[in-house]
């Protein structure tokens, strides 16, 4: 429970505070009344009134925590999938000096809290740098789904696929 009796020189009451994705939600409920100090049933009632505050706020900051944690969840759906919501392994085609080329890469897709935008990246395995491409994509992806610790989504590194499998199943 988060409600706090504050008695200072300034005020006198109840706080209800909770952290939701990231932002402070509060609210004051003050015990005085005429100039004077409530005491008894008002004060009950006041208490009741904060605490129904405080549940209403926890309820939103399960939701917000289940709508998080849904968004990282491990999922198989995805033709693609890398085990990281947001992320998956395609193989990317360009043209150079009118020569065709291939190679694996981590794309990167999701809606950015920090732009209230789609974005979208690439990062090239080509020579052999799988992990480093990968913790290069996580770290793209906890920047713009604002997740400081990430650490947990860099050890769900997928294994590097062989040869045989990268070229009938990865076509972009």
């Amino acid at each position: 429970m988060s409600v706090k009796l504050i008695d200072n020189n300034n005020f006198y009451g109840y706080r209800a505070r909770r952290s939701i994705a990231g932002k402070t939600e509060q609210q004051y409920f003050s015990l005085i009344k005429n100039g004077e100090k409530i005491d008894g049933w008002e004060k009950d009632r006041i208490l009741r009134a904060a605490e129904s505050y405080d549940r209403s706020l926890l309820r939103k900051q399960k939701a917000a925590t289940e709508q998080k944690t849904k968004e990282l969840k491990h999922t198989e759906r995805a033709k693609h999938s890398t085990g990281v919501r947001g992320i998956s392994l395609r193989r990317k085609t360009y043209n150079k000096n009118g020569k065709k080329y291939s190679s694996l890469a981590f794309v990167v897709c999701c809606k950015s809290l920090l732009s209230n935008k789609t974005v979208s990246t690439t990062y090239s395995v080509a020579g052999g740098n799988w992990q480093k491409s990968w913790e290069k994509a996580v770290r793209y992806l906890a920047k713009h789904k604002k997740i400081f610790r990430y650490r947990h989504l860099i050890e769900r590194m997928p294994p590097e696929p062989k040869e045989t499998d990268t070229e009938n199943n990865l076509e972009m």
